[in-house]
C-alpha cells in the first residue's frame, strides 16, 4: 500500500492455522480489497478469489501470495476463518449492531455485539486435515465422504 507521501506503509499481518491444518499469513485489508469485493460482473467467485489472494501470503510456508487455482480448491471451513480473520484484523474482533425491532408494533431499539474471536475459537479442526475424500468405518461397513 503506498502512502500520501509515495511511501509503503506496513499492514498488519497473522499467521494462521486453518480447520484444514494448513497454515497462511493474512493481512489488513486496504480499499483496494474493499474495491474487488464491489465488482458487479457477475463474477462473485472470481472477485472472492482475487480478493483472498490480495489478502494472504505463505501458504503452507511457501512465499507469495497463494495463487488461483489454490484457493478454487481450498474447503469452505478454511475460507470461512480467512474471511472472518482479515476482518478482525482490518476492524477488530467486535462487530457491533444498532437497529429497530421488525416488529411495527414494538419499533424498540436493539444493539448486538458479535465477538469474532469466540467464533474463530469455536472452529474445529478437519478429523482428516486437508483431504476431499475419507471413509469412516462403522459397525455396518464403511461410510465415503466426499468435501
Amino acid at each position: 500500500m503506498v502512502g500520501v507521501f509515495g511511501q509503503n506503509l506496513p499492514r498488519e499481518k497473522r499467521e494462521i492455522t486453518l480447520p484444514s491444518g494448513r497454515k497462511i499469513t493474512v493481512l489488513e485489508m486496504t480499499g483496494r480489497e474493499e474495491m474487488l469485493l464491489k465488482i458487479r460482473t457477475g463474477k462473485v467467485y472470481e472477485a472472492l478469489n482475487n480478493f483472498f489472494i490480495s489478502l494472504t501470503e505463505g501458504l503452507d510456508g511457501k512465499g507469495g501470495s497463494p495463487d488461483l487455482k489454490q484457493f478454487d480448491e481450498m474447503l469452505i471451513q478454511d475460507r470461512n476463518m480467512i474471511m472472518i480473520e482479515v476482518r478482525r484484523l482490518t476492524h477488530g474482533d467486535i462487530i457491533e449492531r444498532k437497529g429497530k425491532c421488525g416488529n411495527q408494533d414494538c419499533n424498540a431499539d436493539m444493539e448486538h455485539e458479535i465477538d469474532l474471536k469466540s467464533i474463530i475459537d469455536s472452529f474445529k479442526p478437519y478429523p482428516h486435515g486437508d483431504k476431499r475424500e475419507f471413509s469412516v468405518k462403522t459397525d455396518i461397513g464403511e461410510i465415503w465422504y466426499e468435501l
